[in-house]
């Protein structure tokens, strides 16, 4: 159960990949919706030693309807509409999403904005 209190707004972004006039591409970012979650922090044993020192840049997201969830859920091992175009923009940080399961999602915090 989530508490109101707890949750967060955050944006989800889709990278795409622009054509400047010189011929050069560049990576923009366009914004799918946002959405309210709640973070927990990546802390047990199991997830220390597959993620190792980025552990400390990890946080695990769910949100209250399991609506972010459903939508990224199909984008996993999806050829044309990978995850890994997909990112997460949360208090002014941008994370990269490392996993999508209907019980939460795992991301890693990229740079700050």
């Amino acid at each position: 159960m989530k508490l109101v209190r707890y949750l967060e707004t955050v944006k989800l972004l889709k990278s795409r990949n622009t054509k400047q006039p010189n011929g050069t591409y560049i990576k923009d970012f366009v914004e799918i919706g946002s959405y309210r979650i709640q973070k927990k922090s990546v802390d047990d044993e199991v997830n220390a030693t597959i993620y190792g020192a980025n552990i400390t840049k990890m946080w695990d997201i769910t949100s209250p309807l399991q609506d972010l969830e459903e939508y990224l859920i199909p984008k996993v091992d999806n050829q044309e509409d990978n995850i890994s175009l997909y990112f997460i923009e949360l208090g002014g940080s941008r994370y990269k999403i490392n996993s999508a399961k209907i019980s939460g999602i795992t991301i890693e915090r990229l740079w700050e904005i």
